[in-house]
Protein backbone atom coordinates (compact mmCIF):
# COMPACT_ATOMS: atom_id res chain seq x y z
CA UNK A 1 0.00 0.00 0.00
CA UNK A 2 1.35 3.59 -1.26
CA UNK A 3 2.30 5.64 2.10
CA UNK A 4 -0.21 8.82 2.31
CA UNK A 5 2.07 12.28 2.52
CA UNK A 6 2.35 13.36 5.16
CA UNK A 7 0.61 17.00 6.82
CA UNK A 8 0.86 18.76 10.29
CA UNK A 9 -1.88 21.34 10.65
CA UNK A 10 -1.57 23.92 13.38
CA UNK A 11 -5.02 25.71 14.32
CA UNK A 12 -5.34 28.43 16.92
CA UNK A 13 -6.83 32.01 17.67
CA UNK A 14 -4.39 35.15 17.20
CA UNK A 15 -1.36 35.26 19.32
CA UNK A 16 -1.79 31.75 20.72
CA UNK A 17 1.69 31.00 19.38
CA UNK A 18 0.89 29.43 16.16
CA UNK A 19 4.17 30.14 14.12
CA UNK A 20 6.27 29.96 17.07
CA UNK A 21 5.01 26.20 17.77
CA UNK A 22 5.37 25.62 13.67
CA UNK A 23 9.05 26.75 13.92
CA UNK A 24 10.08 24.20 16.23
CA UNK A 25 8.51 21.64 14.98
CA UNK A 26 10.25 22.27 11.81
CA UNK A 27 13.47 22.29 13.54
CA UNK A 28 12.95 19.28 14.97
CA UNK A 29 11.21 17.31 12.00
CA UNK A 30 12.94 18.72 8.87
CA UNK A 31 9.90 20.52 8.39
CA UNK A 32 8.83 23.93 5.83
CA UNK A 33 5.95 25.92 6.65
CA UNK A 34 3.06 26.65 4.59
CA UNK A 35 1.45 29.79 5.73
CA UNK A 36 -2.17 29.33 5.67
CA UNK A 37 -2.99 32.60 6.51
CA UNK A 38 -5.04 34.54 4.20
CA UNK A 39 -3.01 37.98 4.59
CA UNK A 40 0.57 36.58 4.55
CA UNK A 41 0.98 36.31 0.96
CA UNK A 42 0.86 40.39 0.34
CA UNK A 43 4.16 42.21 0.08
CA UNK A 44 4.61 45.43 2.02
CA UNK A 45 1.76 44.27 4.50
CA UNK A 46 4.59 43.17 7.42
CA UNK A 47 3.53 44.86 10.51
CA UNK A 48 -0.35 44.62 10.47
CA UNK A 49 -0.07 40.84 9.47
CA UNK A 50 2.10 39.97 11.94
CA UNK A 51 4.43 38.17 9.14
CA UNK A 52 6.86 36.26 10.71
CA UNK A 53 10.32 38.12 10.92
CA UNK A 54 13.09 37.99 8.66
CA UNK A 55 15.31 35.83 11.32
CA UNK A 56 11.93 33.68 11.41
CA UNK A 57 11.48 33.02 7.71
CA UNK A 58 15.26 32.46 7.38
CA UNK A 59 15.42 29.81 10.35
CA UNK A 60 13.33 26.89 8.56
CA UNK A 61 11.67 27.47 4.97
CA UNK A 62 8.28 29.37 4.81
CA UNK A 63 5.48 29.02 1.90
CA UNK A 64 3.19 31.60 0.41
CA UNK A 65 4.52 34.09 2.17
CA UNK A 66 5.00 37.91 0.05
CA UNK A 67 4.02 36.17 -3.17
CA UNK A 68 1.41 38.88 -4.25
CA UNK A 69 1.22 42.05 -4.46
CA UNK A 70 -1.01 43.86 -2.24
CA UNK A 71 -3.69 44.85 -4.89
CA UNK A 72 -3.72 40.82 -6.10
CA UNK A 73 -6.95 38.76 -5.22
CA UNK A 74 -6.49 35.00 -3.59
CA UNK A 75 -9.08 32.61 -3.36
CA UNK A 76 -9.21 29.90 -0.99
CA UNK A 77 -9.25 27.99 -4.44
CA UNK A 78 -5.72 29.38 -4.97
CA UNK A 79 -5.12 28.52 -1.62
CA UNK A 80 -6.44 24.85 -1.89
CA UNK A 81 -4.98 24.48 -5.33
CA UNK A 82 -0.85 25.82 -4.11
CA UNK A 83 -0.99 24.02 -0.52
CA UNK A 84 -1.67 20.84 -2.25
CA UNK A 85 0.79 20.83 -4.78
CA UNK A 86 3.04 22.20 -1.96
CA UNK A 87 2.76 19.33 0.29
CA UNK A 88 3.40 16.50 -2.69
CA UNK A 89 6.65 18.66 -3.04
CA UNK A 90 7.86 18.98 0.27
CA UNK A 91 7.22 15.16 1.04
CA UNK A 92 9.04 14.16 -1.89
CA UNK A 93 12.16 16.08 -0.30
CA UNK A 94 11.61 13.82 2.73
CA UNK A 95 10.55 16.49 4.62
CA UNK A 96 7.35 17.39 6.51
CA UNK A 97 5.12 20.17 5.97
CA UNK A 98 3.61 22.29 8.58
CA UNK A 99 0.39 24.25 7.61
CA UNK A 100 0.25 27.17 10.06
CA UNK A 101 -2.15 29.62 10.66
CA UNK A 102 -5.28 31.05 8.97
CA UNK A 103 -8.28 33.15 8.64
CA UNK A 104 -11.58 31.80 9.44
CA UNK A 105 -12.23 31.31 5.56
CA UNK A 106 -9.13 29.58 5.56
CA UNK A 107 -9.22 27.36 7.78
CA UNK A 108 -12.93 26.32 6.40
CA UNK A 109 -10.65 25.23 3.68
CA UNK A 110 -8.52 22.86 5.10
CA UNK A 111 -11.12 20.34 5.37
CA UNK A 112 -11.62 20.34 2.10
CA UNK A 113 -8.36 20.01 1.41
CA UNK A 114 -7.22 17.19 3.87
CA UNK A 115 -10.13 15.93 2.43
CA UNK A 116 -9.57 16.32 -0.93
CA UNK A 117 -13.10 18.01 -1.90
CA UNK A 118 -13.41 19.70 -5.05
CA UNK A 119 -14.21 23.09 -5.70
CA UNK A 120 -15.93 23.84 -8.51
CA UNK A 121 -15.95 27.32 -9.89
CA UNK A 122 -18.64 28.66 -8.02
CA UNK A 123 -16.77 28.31 -5.03
CA UNK A 124 -14.42 31.31 -6.06
CA UNK A 125 -17.95 33.13 -5.25
CA UNK A 126 -17.80 36.16 -7.58
CA UNK A 127 -21.46 35.83 -7.84
CA UNK A 128 -22.44 35.56 -3.96
CA UNK A 129 -20.16 38.01 -3.04
CA UNK A 130 -21.85 40.96 -5.72
CA UNK A 131 -24.99 39.22 -4.29
CA UNK A 132 -23.92 40.37 -0.53
CA UNK A 133 -22.85 43.49 -2.14
CA UNK A 134 -25.74 44.40 -3.64
CA UNK A 135 -27.89 43.48 -0.06
CA UNK A 136 -25.68 45.66 1.71
CA UNK A 137 -26.37 48.79 -0.57
CA UNK A 138 -30.26 47.97 -0.54
CA UNK A 139 -30.91 46.92 3.00
CA UNK A 140 -27.69 48.35 4.71
CA UNK A 141 -24.58 47.54 6.64
CA UNK A 142 -26.77 46.49 9.79
CA UNK A 143 -28.89 44.30 7.94
CA UNK A 144 -26.37 42.15 6.58
CA UNK A 145 -24.40 41.92 9.87
CA UNK A 146 -28.07 40.41 11.78
CA UNK A 147 -27.36 37.99 8.68
CA UNK A 148 -24.05 37.00 9.81
CA UNK A 149 -24.84 36.98 13.38
CA UNK A 150 -27.15 34.52 12.03
CA UNK A 151 -24.93 32.13 10.67
CA UNK A 152 -21.56 32.57 12.55
CA UNK A 153 -22.25 34.61 15.59
CA UNK A 154 -18.68 34.76 16.61
CA UNK A 155 -17.78 35.84 13.44
CA UNK A 156 -20.20 39.14 14.20
CA UNK A 157 -18.54 39.36 17.71
CA UNK A 158 -15.45 40.05 16.12
CA UNK A 159 -16.12 42.39 13.30
CA UNK A 160 -18.26 45.89 13.65
CA UNK A 161 -21.20 46.35 11.33
CA UNK A 162 -19.52 49.37 9.59
CA UNK A 163 -16.64 47.19 8.23
CA UNK A 164 -18.95 45.96 4.82
CA UNK A 165 -15.97 44.29 3.49
CA UNK A 166 -15.24 42.03 6.31
CA UNK A 167 -18.93 41.29 7.24
CA UNK A 168 -19.05 39.95 3.42
CA UNK A 169 -16.51 37.94 3.90
CA UNK A 170 -17.05 36.55 6.82
CA UNK A 171 -20.65 35.28 5.12
CA UNK A 172 -18.65 34.10 2.05
CA UNK A 173 -16.63 31.85 4.65
CA UNK A 174 -20.17 30.49 6.51
CA UNK A 175 -21.67 29.94 3.69
CA UNK A 176 -19.01 28.31 1.78
CA UNK A 177 -18.54 26.38 5.37
CA UNK A 178 -22.27 25.16 4.97
CA UNK A 179 -21.73 23.47 1.41
CA UNK A 180 -18.43 22.06 2.60
CA UNK A 181 -20.36 20.10 5.69
CA UNK A 182 -22.77 19.03 3.23
CA UNK A 183 -20.22 17.38 1.32
CA UNK A 184 -19.58 14.56 3.90
CA UNK A 185 -16.38 12.96 5.17
CA UNK A 186 -14.46 11.60 2.30
CA UNK A 187 -10.77 9.96 3.27
CA UNK A 188 -8.07 12.12 3.86
CA UNK A 189 -4.98 11.53 0.52
CA UNK A 190 -2.86 12.69 3.54
CA UNK A 191 -1.57 11.57 6.66
CA UNK A 192 -2.37 14.39 8.92
CA UNK A 193 -2.03 15.47 12.74
CA UNK A 194 -4.09 18.31 13.37
CA UNK A 195 -2.70 20.41 16.43
CA UNK A 196 -4.87 23.13 18.37
CA UNK A 197 -3.34 25.63 20.73
CA UNK A 198 -5.93 27.01 23.30
CA UNK A 199 -4.83 29.49 25.84
CA UNK A 200 -6.95 30.97 29.27
CA UNK A 201 -9.07 34.45 27.30
CA UNK A 202 -7.59 36.80 29.48
CA UNK A 203 -4.35 35.76 28.93
CA UNK A 204 -4.73 35.72 25.32
CA UNK A 205 -6.22 39.27 25.05
CA UNK A 206 -3.40 40.33 27.34
CA UNK A 207 -0.89 39.01 24.48
CA UNK A 208 -2.95 40.88 21.82
CA UNK A 209 -3.05 44.07 23.25
CA UNK A 210 0.44 43.71 23.60
CA UNK A 211 0.58 42.76 20.59
CA UNK A 212 -1.09 46.30 18.91
CA UNK A 213 1.31 47.61 21.24
CA UNK A 214 4.32 46.62 19.76
CA UNK A 215 2.96 46.78 16.10
CA UNK A 216 2.23 50.62 17.02
CA UNK A 217 5.84 50.97 17.93
CA UNK A 218 7.05 48.95 14.69
CA UNK A 219 5.51 51.87 12.39
CA UNK A 220 2.11 50.17 11.84
CA UNK A 221 0.80 53.72 10.98
CA UNK A 222 3.34 54.53 8.28
CA UNK A 223 3.15 51.25 7.07
CA UNK A 224 -0.03 51.93 6.54
CA UNK A 225 0.31 55.17 4.95
CA UNK A 226 2.58 53.57 2.51
CA UNK A 227 0.37 51.33 1.32
CA UNK A 228 -2.39 54.05 0.94
CA UNK A 229 0.34 56.14 -1.02
CA UNK A 230 1.08 53.38 -3.31
CA UNK A 231 -2.52 53.33 -4.46
CA UNK A 232 -3.44 50.50 -2.22
CA UNK A 233 -7.26 50.33 -1.30
CA UNK A 234 -8.34 51.26 2.16
CA UNK A 235 -10.01 48.48 3.03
Amino acid sequence: MLQKPKVVVILGATATGKSHCAIEIAKQFQGEIISGDSMLVYKNMNIGTAKPTAEELAAVPHHLVDILPPDASFSVVDFKERASALITEINARGHLPIIAGGTGLYIKVLRPLLEDYAFNNADEDSDLRRRLEAEAQEKGALALHARLQELAPHEAERIHPNNVRRVIRALESAMQGEAVNQYGAQESPYDAVVIGLEMERQALYERINRRVDLMLEAGLEQEVRSLLEQGVAPE
